[in-house]
């Protein structure tokens, strides 16, 4: 596996044959567009998650960052670290990605829940010492893609114990929430959400003691 960052629209080998855009229309800055996704595996053999990141800082400087996990380098303006032991509420929030017709949540022993997401609307996980619930049955996934393949974030149900994962395609699951560090960060899908626009965001991060994982075109 190569680590490689292209400017030309190739695989970037970021990620076992799938191509992660970092910067969208670099060339026209007032239409551009910056991502960041993380790399379980490392970058260079490292064998430690690691972030990639890219930020426009001003009109004529864009920046990518290669950061290891559980960083506290403050280069996107938003807090990653968490406390385990204090309960709290993981908020996800559709902030202007088109409607996801038909979210699934999967829980243990509750079965599961379906509804639309649509722009402007949020739903609400209850964080505890005994991991992730929804409304007080153990989280198992949260389906994004209408029970099809992928586009799944995966809790009790995820292969690493205390991570919850994201599984953007069969080539690329990662981490976003850490529960065994305190630790969690976004990553982007670079084929879209239930079949819609590509290059999905899932921001993740910490505001107010809450965490957050924000859906974003």
């Amino acid at each position: 596996m190569s680590d490689n960052i292209s400017s030309n629209g190739e695989d970037n080998g970021l990620n076992e044959g799938t191509t992660n855009i970092l910067i969208k229309d670099y060339s026209h800055p007032a239409t551009g567009a910056y991502y960041y996704f993380t790399n379980r595996e490392g970058i260079d053999g490292g064998g430690k998650k690691a972030i990639i990141e890219s930020i426009k800082k001003d009109d004529y400087s864009d920046y990518i960052y290669l950061k290891s996990w559980n960083s506290n380098a403050f280069t996107d303006g938003k807090l990653h670290s968490f406390d385990t032991h204090r309960p709290t509420q993981l908020i996800i929030r559709n902030i202007n990605y088109p409607t996801l017709h038909n979210i699934i949540i999967k829980t243990e022993g509750c079965g599961y829940t379906t509804f639309p997401l649509e722009a402007g609307e949020s739903f609400i996980v209850e964080y505890t010492a005994d991991g992730f619930a929804y409304k007080g049955c153990k989280l198992k996934q949260i389906d994004l893609n209408n029970g099809w393949a992928s586009d799944d974030l995966n809790f009790s149900q995820s292969s690493f114990q205390g991570e919850v994962t994201y599984q953007a395609s069969y080539a690329y699951i990662t981490t976003l929430i850490d529960t065994n560090t305190g630790y969690l960060y976004g990553t982007v899908d670079a084929d879209g959400l239930d079949g819609k626009d590509a290059n999905a965001q899932l921001d993740a991060y910490i505001s107010q003691e809450k965490m957050y994982i924000d859906i974003r075109k």
